[in-house]
């Protein structure tokens, strides 16, 4: 573990990893707010725009920094070369071919894949979150009627007491 050499293609190993992992934990979150959130109601949008906030990653800026690992920079710094050959028993194996290259071309199909789907994802919490201002907002105008029917209904009982007698025989005017 102490050879600069391993610690380098662990290095590249782990980025390709890191992408897989972002992967599946983004997969995850979407297949579960899939299932948990079938209906529309307030809360279920709230918990929706929870989840999709807490989830969402900045993949743009993990995607560029570990990227930075296949510049031909690093690659000369770090000097190491992995060259894959082929395997005997395997029945048409595969030419020579240089595993770090392999492991670049995975780690960026990975990211495209992962920055496409952040952005579907960013789409969904917009819209959960415009989903959510409207819910409340008729949540609140609700609210808001219940108040004033309220307060119509007090201040027009104040005012028949205010003018004397009681309330069943002003009602009973009215009529």
């Amino acid at each position: 573990m102490s050879d600069d050499a391993i610690r380098t293609f662990l290095l590249y190993v782990a980025a390709v990893r890191y992408g897989d992992q972002l992967r599946e934990a983004i997969a995850d979150a979407r297949d579960t707010a899939r299932t948990k959130h079938r209906e529309f109601r307030p809360r279920q949008v709230e918990r929706l725009k929870t989840e999709l906030l807490t989830t969402s990653l900045d993949l743009p800026a993990v995607a560029r920094d570990t990227a930075l690992l296949w510049r031909p920079y690093w690659r000369n710094w770090n000097g190491l070369e992995v060259k894959a050959v082929p395997v005997r028993e395997v029945p048409h194996p595969p030419a020579e071919y240089d595993l770090i290259e392999r492991l670049r071309k995975v780690h960026k199909s990975t990211f495209k894949k992962l920055l496409e789907e952040d952005a579907a994802y960013r789409t969904v919490l917009s819209t959960a979150s415009s989903l959510g201002a409207s819910a409340t907002s008729v949540r609140l105008g609700r609210r808001a009627l219940l108040v004033s029917g309220t307060s119509l209904f007090v201040s027009i009982t104040a005012l028949m007491v205010a003018n004397g007698g009681t309330v069943w025989e002003q009602i009973t005017s009215w009529f």
